[in-house]
This record gives C-alpha cells, structure tokens and sequence, in this order.
C-alpha cells in the first residue's frame, strides 16, 4: 500500500474523523465571537475602559461618556489580549 492509502485506512479503522474537529473549531469561534460582543459592547470616552452594560455611566470613573464599541476597537483589544496571552505562556 502506498502512504496515502495507508493513512486513510488508519483514520477510516480508529475513527478519526476531521470533519467533526472542524465543527468544534467553528462551534468555538462562534462562542468566542459571542462573548467578545458581549463585553467589549460599551466604551468610556473618558478613561477607555470597556462596559457590558449600557448603564448610563463608567463603572470605573463614574461618567457618562459612553458610547458604543466600533468593530475595529473590539478587534484591536482582542488581538492585543491574545497577543498577551501568548507572550506569557
């Protein structure tokens, strides 16, 4: 047998299968996605920090300079997290 049929024949007898991997790589993304528009929902003009909640003022400087989050703001903090994490570990 060539390798190619030899790795198929692994994946197809110890039941490997990419297709569900796949699913739960995107079925992450999208509970990520969800989470991440959740809590990067407000933005303070004043200090900057981020509000889940449409409170009427900043949980951090008591201020009522909110606003809703661009998409580009909540990408940049959310790669500048990720970013973090990696650097750490």
């Amino acid at each position: 047998m060539s390798f190619l049929n030899e790795f198929g024949y692994i994946f197809y007898n110890y039941g490997f299968d990419l297709k569900k991997k796949q699913k739960r790589i995107r079925k992450y993304n999208k509970k990520k996605w969800k989470l991440q528009n959740k809590l990067l929902k407000y933005i303070c003009n004043n200090c900057g920090a981020y509000n889940h909640l449409d409170q009427g003022y900043c949980g951090i400087c008591k201020t009522s300079h909110l606003r809703k989050a661009t998409k580009d703001e909540r990408e940049q903090t959310i790669a500048l997290f990720e970013n973090l994490i990696k650097s750490k570990s």
